[in-house]
């Protein structure tokens, strides 16, 4: 009788039986395997950094190595990217104006723009648009999400939607109010701000930076690399004066900059030099 028990063992030490469950297809354990696969190939890299054979960091775990080394997320203040209109510059390609057929890319502030090659598509622009990808022009024959009365905010202070202020109809009694076609398209209202969250990408910079300057100090140095990591060429013309007991760091903004996020990245730039360099005071030369 101690034969088969001491068979099985054998067998369970050799990893005969484990190797069968590993590869057995099993639905309940897939997640179990996808977080193992997760572990072995992940790297400290976001979306396209990583290679071919590694797997980006998921965002809470970026923000969670923040936490442990004393690093929170912080929130920002800046101009809503919902409820406005934007003007595009003239755009060109092979001779033909094309500033028409943008769209507005709230994530990184710029135009993106679709159907430039030829001068007739099947398909309008607005086939592209989505909550990220926004329209300024809103097509024939679209159907209005709801209406907003005079008075009534559109949006919360985080950007969002307030479904209640929409009525079905517009106001029987006359009274002015907007159309609201749908998170697609952009609308015609005054700038304001909004307090959010500072993007991940930016923050595992952000965190990058703050790493550097605990194990080499706010060096001159130092200010000048996180100047060029998280800003690049959007905050230039850098000028340092005496100030009292402090240095008066005098610049200016490049709104013609290409840079990606770059309002997003100026704010973690004060972020971290307001906690780090005690002696630096900001100046924007243009505010």
């Amino acid at each position: 009788m101690k034969m088969p028990f001491r068979f099985f063992r054998g067998e369970f030490l050799k990893g005969i039986y484990l190797r069968s469950l590993l590869l057995s297809p099993n639905k309940a354990a897939q997640d179990v395997l996808d977080e193992l696969v997760y572990h072995t190939l992940v790297q400290y890299k976001y979306g396209d950094e990583a290679a071919i054979d590694e797997m980006p960091m998921r965002d809470d775990d970026i923000v969670d190595i923040g936490k442990i080394a004393g690093l929170y997320q912080p929130r920002i203040k800046t101009l809503t990217t919902s409820g406005s209109i934007y003007f595009s510059d003239s755009y060109i390609v092979d001779g033909a104006e094309r500033s028409e057929r943008g769209l507005f890319n709230i994530d990184t502030e710029k135009m993106n723009y679709f159907h430039v090659d030829e001068e007739e598509y099947s398909e309008d622009i607005a086939s592209e648009a989505s909550g990220n990808l926004r329209m300024t022009f809103v097509p024939e024959g679209t159907m209005p999400v709801g209406y907003v009365p005079e008075g009534f905010d559109l949006y919360t202070n985080e950007g969002e939607v307030i479904a209640g202020n929409l009525l079905s109809e517009p106001p029987t009694d006359g009274s002015p109010y907007t159309t609201y076609y749908g998170e697609k398209f952009l609308v015609f209202n005054e700038y304001f701000d909004k307090e959010v969250l500072l993007p991940i990408p930016v923050f595992k910079l952000l965190f990058e930076c703050m790493q550097s300057i605990r194990h080499n100090g706010p060096t001159v140095t130092a200010f000048l690399n996180i100047t060029k990591i998280l800003c690049d060429n959007y905050v230039h013309k850098i000028e340092v004066v005496p100030f009292g007991n402090h240095y008066l760091v005098q610049y200016e903004r490049n709104d013609e900059s290409e840079l990606d996020d770059k309002k997003s990245r100026y704010a973690a730039w004060q972020n971290i030099v307001e906690q780090k360099f005690k002696l630096y005071v900001l100046e924007d030369r243009e505010a």
